[in-house]
């Protein structure tokens, strides 16, 4: 981005400078674009962003019975309700990321990737992605966006649209504006 503006500003000198009468609008178009630019990346790298939403919850997968052991009365299975169904440990890449990223599948059939404990820097343009694979590019062939990250900190949770395959995949914390990973986690099945 910045190599883009120093071009850019080279290109408004080269104009002001052989036709004199687009001096003034040539810059000061430079110079505004260049202010609005520099106050949107300031605005969105430099504070935090804390949201405290309420993600949906699932009961820790069923212990495997020890062979030899009586299986539970049938009064004591546990009541139908939400269930993980993969998770995985943020790690840092570009930014500071840690946190842990859970799918969920509702009683009703909707998947959900719940961010819990969760925190990165602040940036312009974070989109959480499911990326193929163990890959954290988030601009893989196969990345399915999930919508801008609601904040830095914080639990946040996002639906996952039907037909997605969730096994196999990494969550990134992708920086559309300048195509970095600040963060992922692969998703292992529970």
């Amino acid at each position: 981005t910045a190599a883009w503006f120093v071009l850019c500003a080279g290109a408004c000198l080269f104009v002001a400078r052989r036709l004199r009468a687009l001096r003034v609008p040539v810059i000061a178009a430079y110079l505004l674009t260049a202010g609005a630019v520099g106050a949107y990346l300031g605005a969105t790298t430099l504070r935090d962003d804390v949201v405290h939403e309420r993600v949906i919850t699932a009961a820790a997968p069923a212990a495997e019975p020890v062979a030899g052991t009586p299986a539970p009365p049938a009064a004591a299975a546990p009541e139908p309700g939400p269930v993980e169904l993969a998770r995985g440990r943020f790690r840092s890449h570009e930014h500071a990321t840690a946190g842990t990223a859970r799918v969920i599948r509702d009683t009703d059939g909707r998947r959900y990737l719940t961010l819990t404990s969760f925190s990165t820097s602040p940036g312009p343009d974070l989109r959480v992605r499911l990326v193929p694979g163990g890959s954290f590019d988030g601009g893989a062939d196969g990345a399915v966006d999930l919508g801008a990250l609601k904040g830095n900190r914080g639990d946040q949770q996002y639906r996952v649209p039907r037909g997605v395959d969730v096994s196999g995949r990494t969550v990134v914390v992708w920086c559309r504006a300048f195509s970095a990973p600040f963060g992922s986690a692969e998703l292992t099945a529970t």
